[in-house]
């Protein structure tokens, strides 16, 4: 009897203790998978922010280079502002932005160039444009000194740096646009040449500087004496063109002789002296006196030699 009481306390006490080390060991293992899921979600926790800070950074990367890419291209300061200021409410960024020279209330203030103090006044809609507008602000200074720069070079390109009247290159390029226009649709079309009287007198009298002075002063009587459809360049040393787009032979006459007279009517002041000059002036006509574009350029040459030769401070016309 004690034996089979002793086998069955055995069994229970071995079952029980069977129980409890498989419980501890399944408990050891629920533990382990705790822990695994707990580092598990800790590293989804670090890549879902990875993953999302690495989707801003490309969203960021993105959108500067859709505001790059969009005013780029662009060579106009006002329509360069205009596209700025819309791309960044479109990503809903500001709520106005604008050019100036004084800071607002209320506006981020910007410098976006050096040499006049124009500021890039912005009034952000958003934190995140407060962080961002340092870069955009130096985007945008790079481009309107690229339009500066652009600008410039044209001006380089087309103007006569002294006396600000149209180089003799560009002229001929316009003067042949002009002439092939008047040519198809048979417009009147005519030339003067003008020439300054003894202006190696003026700089051997008063100097080199005071003749720029007096060339400078001329272009400007002679730009003032035209239309704005018309158009002058300075066409030698001192020697200026102006073609006059549909206009005849009397009309023509008219503006030279008015041009004569301004020229030689008025004391130029350079410095103290009060400088007197005056021009000669050749003019050609299209078509009355040739239909060669050419010709037109020849014959005018030619008038102005013919009115030096007369006596100077004349127009002389075929």
């Amino acid at each position: 009897m004690w034996i089979i009481l002793f086998v069955i306390v055995v069994l229970i006490g071995g079952s029980i203790f069977f129980i409890l080390h498989e419980k501890k060991r399944y408990l050891g293992k629920i533990k382990a998978m705790q822990d695994d899921f707990s580092k598990i979600s800790a590293e989804h926790k670090t890549l879902t922010v990875a993953v999302d800070e690495l989707e801003a950074k490309i969203a960021h990367r993105f959108f500067f280079y859709d505001i790059v890419r969009s005013i780029d291209p662009i060579l106009d300061k006002n329509k360069l502002l205009t596209v700025f200021v819309d791309e960044l409410r479109r990503c809903g960024m500001v709520n106005d932005a604008c050019l100036s020279n004084f800071p607002k209330e209320g506006y981020l203030v910007f410098s976006i160039r050096g040499d006049d103090g124009e500021l890039l006044l912005v009034r952000p809609k958003t934190k995140d444009a407060v962080g961002y507008m340092p870069a955009l602000a130096d985007v945008l200074a790079l481009c309107i000194e690229r339009i500066s720069l652009y600008e410039r070079l044209q001006r380089l390109s087309i103007y006569d740096s002294l006396t600000g009247a149209y180089n003799r290159r560009y002229f001929m390029t316009r003067y042949d646009d002009e002439f092939s226009r008047a040519a198809k649709y048979k417009l009147s079309l005519s030339l003067l040449i003008i020439d300054l009287d003894h202006f190696k007198q003026i700089n051997d009298t008063y100097g080199h500087l005071s003749g720029d002075m007096v060339l400078k002063k001329v272009s400007s009587m002679i730009r003032e004496s035209i239309r704005e459809v018309d158009f002058s360049c300075r066409f030698g040393g001192e020697e200026f063109a102006v073609v006059l787009s549909e206009t005849d032979k009397a009309g023509v006459l008219m503006v030279a002789e008015r041009i004569r007279v301004r020229i030689s009517s008025e004391n130029i002041i350079v410095f103290e002296d009060a400088i007197k000059v005056t021009a000669s002036i050749g003019v050609a006509c299209y078509p009355d006196n040739t239909i060669q574009s050419d010709m037109l350029i020849e014959l005018a040459d030619k008038m102005l030699y013919q009115a030096k030769k007369s006596g100077r401070n004349i127009v002389a016309s075929l």
